[in-house]
């Protein structure tokens, strides 16, 4: 099916859609050639979910995701991948601490933005 068109493809992880009836975002790996063609076939899409902030830490980096039951729940991403995601869709980042573990948040600015068109 073509009900995608390809945002970005990030060298080393995920591919990220926007699905033309409805704008969601989907995040597909190297599986299939489209969002609902990743393994394992009988799961729908996972979707961007914007709601939740992406995370960012010593113990990895996550962006979340939604199944379309409604589940929530994280994928891993690189650094690089993580503040791409929130500077391209506008999303808060939670930067998490180990050594004292309290969570602190911040809006990616347009520094990252500009850095990215470099």
């Amino acid at each position: 099916m073509k009900d995608w068109t390809l945002i970005r493809k990030i060298k080393g992880g995920h591919a990220y859609w926007r699905r033309k009836n409805d704008g969601a975002i989907g995040i597909a790996d190297d599986s299939g050639r489209y969002p609902e063609d990743c393994e394992p076939c009988d799961d729908p899409p996972l979707l961007l979910d914007q709601s939740r902030a992406v995370t960012m830490g010593r113990e990895g980096n996550c962006v979340p995701v939604r199944h379309e039951n409604g589940r929530t729940s994280v994928t891993p991403v690189s650094g690089f991948e993580a503040l791409w995601v929130a500077s391209q869709f506008r999303m808060e980042v939670e930067a998490r601490e180990t050594v004292d573990t309290v969570p602190w948040r911040f809006a990616v600015g347009q520094w990252f933005t500009e850095a990215l068109k470099r």
